[in-house]
């Protein structure tokens, strides 16, 4: 469903914005008898469609679900002949796998009503020298207060170049999010923002966010570690370029290269300030945790995890790989066993409460 965004109809009133969301008026769907169809059908349009707006279409469009409670309905309508679906739940849980499983955006009521107004009342300025774009955004004419601190998250997407993002700067500060082709706005400090962008043959090989779901207000870089400040009243995900020894401190769980792509996955259920950061153990690396991991310390022949009871009904868990013997591990004085496969060990936590620690030691 291609969201349309109708300025004219605005009139004086700046920050109404209306969406128009149907391609056909809702009395037509509720009277026309062909408008009717299986689940299997409805589930198949509904994941072509999701696959064409994220494929191609990708920025700048809400995506909402296209198909009416009328044509899906189990109930036959009265005179009428349709189709009669036991369930639909299966095309539910089709988008749900799409959403899970892709890149979006997806922003709260009150992100969607700013970002709406950004879009449509801001201005934009630009200027290409080579292979670095200096962009100006301007948001001094958006009516609505404070609207700077809702760019967050928004994307600046570089298209028709065959080369990639290799380096960004805000307002002369260096800026570690972007993927390719679009850099990843975090709120504004004013009304407006210097934007550099340089492009190159190859991505970066340093660690830097390449997607977040909801509203990010600041990432900063701190010595080897990258602090993102993500603001959700729900589940936000993240993931990283990171080419290996990193974990995510406060995250509610994360995985790395689980496709083979140096990227590492996390997730938060609230607003959290999120820590990439950079062991210093050489051979050692943490493939995935199911549970919090609030704090990190190593030495030579050890690291100590601090980590947090988890309100999931997912086993805690923690997953590793190192070219060295684990010679033991301690949770809360208690020895624990690994399940051992080649170099990946796979540690299992019982329930607990509140923080404790968790230590590897090394041969």
């Amino acid at each position: 469903m291609v969201t349309e965004i109708l300025p004219w109809f605005n009139e004086d009133q700046k920050n109404f914005v209306v969406l128009e969301n149907t391609p056909s008026p809702d009395y037509q769907w509720f009277y026309d008898p062909t408008w009717s169809y299986t689940t299997q059908q409805i589930t198949a349009y509904e994941e072509n469609i999701f696959d064409h707006m994220y494929n191609n279409i990708q920025k700048g469009v809400i995506f909402n679900q296209m198909w009416h409670d009328y044509s899906i309905t189990s109930q036959p309508q009265d005179g009428k002949d349709r189709i009669i679906n036991e369930s639909n739940i299966a095309m539910y849980n089709a988008i749900k796998t799409k959403f899970k499983n892709s890149n979006i955006y997806c922003p709260e009521p009150e992100d969607l009503r700013y970002k709406l107004c950004i879009m449509a009342q801001s201005n934009i300025s630009w200027t290409v020298n080579g292979d670095e774009i200096n962009l100006r955004l301007d948001l001094s004419n958006v009516g609505l207060d404070s609207a700077f601190l809702f760019t967050g998250g928004m994307g600046i997407r570089v298209n028709n170049s065959h080369k990639k993002i290799n380096q960004v700067f805000i307002d002369g500060y260096e800026h570690f999010a972007f993927n390719d082709n679009v850099v990843i706005l975090p709120n504004f400090t004013n009304a407006t923002a210097d934007v550099k962008v340089i492009l190159d043959d190859n991505a970066p090989s340093v660690p830097h966010l390449l997607y977040v779901s909801k509203r990010m207000h600041e990432i900063k870089k701190n010595d080897d570690d990258l602090l993102i400040t993500v603001l959700t009243a729900s589940k936000a995900k993240f993931s990283f370029y990171a080419q290996g020894g990193y974990l995510l401190l406060n995250a509610d769980g994360f995985e790395w290269n689980s496709r083979g792509d140096s990227q590492l996955e996390g997730y938060v259920t609230s607003n959290r300030i999120v820590n990439l950061k950079k062991l210093t153990t050489n051979q050692f690396s943490f493939l995935k945790s199911t549970v919090e991991i609030t704090n990190v310390s190593e030495n030579k022949n050890s690291i100590v995890l601090k980590i947090k009871s988890s309100q999931s009904n997912n086993p805690n868990q923690i997953n590793c790989s190192t070219g060295r013997e684990i010679e033991s591990i301690l949770f809360d004085s208690i020895n624990l066993k690994a399940q051992v496969e080649g170099e990946k060990y796979l540690i299992t936590i019982e329930k607990f409460e509140g923080e404790k620690e968790l230590t590897i030691n090394l041969k």
